[in-house]
């Protein structure tokens, strides 16, 4: 996977996990959209940074905790998108 395709990726999950963290979609948006293990899957076949790959496999867990423990979820995304972040900054464009 190109560096040009990795920054998409993380550029997608970064905008979806901000607009989960406004409340602008859902947890189902977000999961048919990226985190899905579809989605880890067709990343790990294409070779994509293994922390990318974590990013979107953390996601697939965001129905889990918006389900069982909801008081988490909105600390939950602030991190993955804080990571998502901190990788994106390793790119140059």
């Amino acid at each position: 996977m190109s560096n040009k395709d990795e920054i998409r990726v993380l550029a997608i999950a970064i905008g979806i996990l901000d607009a989960l963290k406004q409340g602008t979609i859902n947890v189902e948006f977000a999961e048919k959209n990226i985190f899905a293990p579809k989605y880890v899957k067709e990343l790990k076949e294409k070779k994509c940074n293994g922390e990318i790959i974590k990013i979107i496999e953390e996601g697939c867990e965001l129905e889990d905790i918006e389900s069982l423990i909801p008081q988490k979820l909105a600390n939950n995304i602030e991190i993955l998108e804080k990571k998502a972040l901190e990788l994106l900054k390793m790119y140059e464009f």
